[in-house]
């Protein structure tokens, strides 16, 4: 009477050896597969010793920015500008050098980052300041550049081999391409393409926090007997974000004078990641900074009001209520239609509150929410000006828009304190000197001036220091 559930054990004993069986088999062809590939791979772009001895590169970019999501306009054609980068890394030593300039959607910006032991600092050659990185890492500082050039992820897998895992194959241009999915110390897995009959590989992908980015490389050439690619681009969610046309490659050279700290550069202090904090401005005002993610909350007898929809709206919502427990945010002013200004959207919906934004971005929003919830949501509307008021609290919004920014750009201004909130066109820096006139500062200077406004203070979307007017007006009077 005992034998059957006995048998029965053994039959489950002998299943579970079986799938057990299947499973380390499977793990171990997948391991095999995947090397194999990585072998191949390597073969195509030079071999082995050429592609672990090349062991320091200088590659010159001449970059286009296409502002998918960042443009003027809520639609295509997108906006676009031109930039330069140059990437300097030495794997061996773990030094990581890039350069950037260009300008864009009314800004400027120029500098260096220097990954390199105890000489890491990163400058700014618009201020002339010099901030010293008291914890450089290598892997961190590389993996922007490492991810955009199809070599440089090449070397990075042959180094972290043993994560590698081959996920099947995939058309992709029209031709078969095997998956290839490893990791590097820094950043999310990347899957690569790579063709299965040239072995280049054609494209990776990450996911970065809710964005898809998507990298692109093409036009193969050699570069001492190293096959490099000479236009890389990746998108972010399907849009074009940047082009990468390389200038030249220099391969096994020093880099060491790409380290070295320029003269007559001011020395500053680092500005630290932040923490969530809560800036009571007063009179019922109050900026809630979230590591340069920042939104104003301003008290009405009955009710919140919120100026600034970027992501960590929730987190902001439950910090403004340990100030204010008892009374809710109704309403969120979207100052912009730009991913990042919208990039909190479904928080304020999933909290019920009810949009304020101009007419010509409400499509944008809707489009970022969950689609049971794309007619649910709630607008009103600001055309040039609109006013919140009640017995304690006077909030005025203007669209003072048109800029080089957006075409539209909703500024909140407190006439009792004098404060305004506005995103983009300014953001004072924690340390250092104020920066020199940019098309967005003359506009918002412009705006300010035109509609009479006493600004005493500025709380900004993008920057955790409260400006003040006169150091606005700083900027605005130093030449660029």
């Amino acid at each position: 009477m005992k034998l059957l559930p006995i048998l029965g054990s053994l039959v489950v004993l002998s299943l579970t050896t079986v799938h057990q069986a299947n499973a380390s088999n499977y793990t171990q062809e997948n391991v095999l597969k995947s090397q194999k590939i990585i072998n191949q791979t390597t073969e195509a772009y030079g071999g082995t010793d050429k592609i672990s001895t090349f062991n320091s590169v200088v590659v010159d970019y001449k970059v286009t920015n296409i502002n998918a999501g960042q443009s003027r306009k809520t639609t295509a054609p997108w906006d676009t500008s031109i930039g330069e980068r140059l990437d300097a890394f030495d794997f061996s030593e773990h030094i990581a050098v890039t350069r950037f300039k260009g300008s864009g959607a009314g800004n400027r910006f120029a500098g260096v980052n220097v990954t390199a032991g105890e000489n890491s600092a990163n400058y700014n050659d618009i201020l002339k300041t010099r901030s010293k990185v008291e914890e450089p890492n290598f892997d961190a500082a590389a993996g922007p550049g490492i991810r955009t050039n199809a070599t440089f992820l090449l070397k990075r897998l042959n180094q972290y081999a043993n994560s590698a895992r081959y996920l099947g194959e995939i058309s992709f241009d029209d031709r078969p391409h095997d998956l290839l999915s490893f990791t590097m110390p820094a950043g999310p897995a990347i899957t690569l393409y790579i063709d299965s009959k040239t072995h280049l590989i054609n494209k990776s992908e990450r996911v970065s926090g809710p964005f898809l980015v998507e990298y692109y490389f093409k036009d193969y050439k050699r570069v001492d007997g190293i096959l490099f690619p000479f236009e890389n681009s990746y998108t972010v969610d399907g849009l074009p974000s940047q082009t990468f046309a390389v200038k030249s490659y220099k391969i096994n050279e020093n880099i060491s004078s790409f380290t070295k700290s320029p003269k007559g550069y001011m020395d500053i202090a680092a500005t630290p990641a932040a923490s969530m904090k809560t800036n009571d401005m007063g009179a019922g005002v109050y900026w809630v900074t979230q590591n340069n993610q920042n939104s104003l909350f301003v008290e009405f007898e009955n009710h919140v009001v919120m100026i600034g929809g970027l992501p960590g709206v929730s987190q902001r919502i439950d910090e403004i209520k340990k100030t204010l427990p008892n009374k809710p945010v109704k309403y969120t002013v979207m100052t912009h239609h730009h991913s990042d200004h919208i990039g909190g959207s479904q928080e304020v919906q999933d909290a019920g509150i009810q949009f304020v934004s101009v007419k010509a971005h409400e499509k944008v929003i809707r489009e970022t929410l969950a689609e049971k919830d794309q007619k649910l949501a709630k607008f009103e509307f600001v055309k040039s000006k609109k006013i919140f008021k009640d017995n304690s609290q006077i909030l005025e919004i203007y669209d003072i828009g048109p800029t080089e920014h957006t075409e539209h750009l909703l500024l909140a201004y407190l006439p009792k304190q004098g404060i305004i909130f506005e995103a983009d066109h300014f953001g004072a820096p924690v340390a250092g000197p104020m920066p020199p006139r940019t098309p967005n500062i003359e506009a918002l200077v412009t705006s300010i001036k035109k509609r009479g406004l006493k600004v005493k203070y500025i709380a900004s979307a993008h920057s955790n220091k409260v400006a003040t007017f006169e150091q606005l007006m700083e900027s605005y009077n130093k030449a660029p």
